[in-house]
């Protein structure tokens, strides 16, 4: 994303604002799913031709979508996540299309063992462009996840 520094700090409009507090719940809702081990209920987030990537893999529409996440549930029953978002930066294309770029950090850990290491288990990099879908609400059009390192 294109970082517009002309106009960072410029003070928003209440749509503009009104939007990007949008976005970022449907971001925070989309990663306490995944912690909450209800990654299904995701695809709701995501606009009906909406694309979700996992680098290097990329899904498109909610039912590419569903089948993945489908093909993932119960894979590690005692593993757990914990995604930490950090560092969005917002751009306001126009009234139904927002961009945004986060850093998230992920700590995975095994919930069966009393201690844990928690050493972050990667940091990754989320490309997203969001849309004002026709029921008013905004959902992902694009959600790009790529890795900026993983733990060895």
């Amino acid at each position: 994303m294109d970082y517009q520094v002309e106009t960072a700090g410029a003070e928003l409009s209440p749509s503009q604002i009104a939007a990007q507090l949008a976005c970022a719940n449907v971001l925070t809702v989309f990663i306490h799913l995944i912690d909450d081990n209800r990654s299904l209920e995701l695809v709701e987030l995501f606009a009906e031709d909406g694309v979700m990537e996992a680098v290097p893999h990329t899904f498109s529409g909610r039912t590419q979508i569903r089948e993945f996440l489908a093909s993932r549930a119960g894979g590690a029953p005692t593993r757990r996540t914990l995604h930490a978002l950090s560092n969005s930066v917002f751009r306001h294309v126009s009234e139904r299309e927002v961009h945004c770029t986060s850093v998230m950090t992920v700590f995975a850990f095994d919930a069966s063992q009393p201690r844990a290491d928690l050493t972050p288990d990667s940091l990754c990099k989320l490309e997203d462009r969001f849309v004002r879908d026709t029921d008013g609400a905004w959902r992902f059009a694009h959600h790009r996840r790529s890795f900026i390192v993983q733990a060895a």
